[in-house]
């Protein structure tokens, strides 16, 4: 796909690359309310394969255009390992907008067979990402106070079922907290 979007002559060298504690989601809204584009977000020994390019600056804007930015992605710099020369590497990424985030959508499968075609992936990535969609389906968001937050003792039963922390929120209408 980089080859049809930017062209062979703006593409100087391609390789395996490995970003290092983050994970793949897919949970950028699509134009189908139900389906989700790829993204990435922080998480700790999670990793994200895919394809380090080396490109002319010239091509960063063709590429904004097909990304949707500034609109849908936002852009950053974050280091990449490249597998061949084990080398860090800072790399544009885009990241979804927070306005453009769902949770909860799945991936359509022509959209994940396409991805699936990427060149540098291990079989074991490649298996992680065809069962995502029968992983999604089952989550939910789950509001925890008391001993399940985190930095309390409680908190490490969520880390037993494979719960992805999001951040501090409070309900929307006030609660007592009655203790019995």
């Amino acid at each position: 796909q980089m080859l049809e979007r930017i062209g062979k002559d703006n593409i100087k060298n391609n390789s395996a690359g490995i970003l290092h504690n983050y994970q793949l989601v897919f949970n950028k809204q699509a134009a189908v309310k139900r389906y989700g584009y790829a993204n990435i977000i922080p998480k700790e020994n999670d990793i994200v394969q895919g394809d380090l390019y080396k490109i002319c600056n010239g091509a960063i804007k063709i590429l904004d255009a097909y990304e949707g930015y500034p609109d849908h992605y936002s852009k950053q710099f974050i280091d990449v390992v490249s597998v061949d020369t084990q080398l860090t590497e800072s790399a544009l990424v885009y990241i979804a907008n927070k306005n453009m985030v769902s949770y909860g959508l799945t991936v359509e499968e022509n959209y994940l067979k396409h991805l699936l075609q990427g060149q540098h992936m291990t079989e074991e990535y490649v298996e992680k990402l065809r069962n995502y969609n029968r992983f999604t389906e089952a989550k939910m968001f789950l509001f925890v106070y008391g001993t399940l937050m985190k930095g309390y003792w409680n908190n490490k039963i969520l880390l037993n079922i494979d719960a992805t922390y999001i951040g501090v929120f409070e309900t929307c209408k006030h609660y007592t907290l009655c203790i019995d």
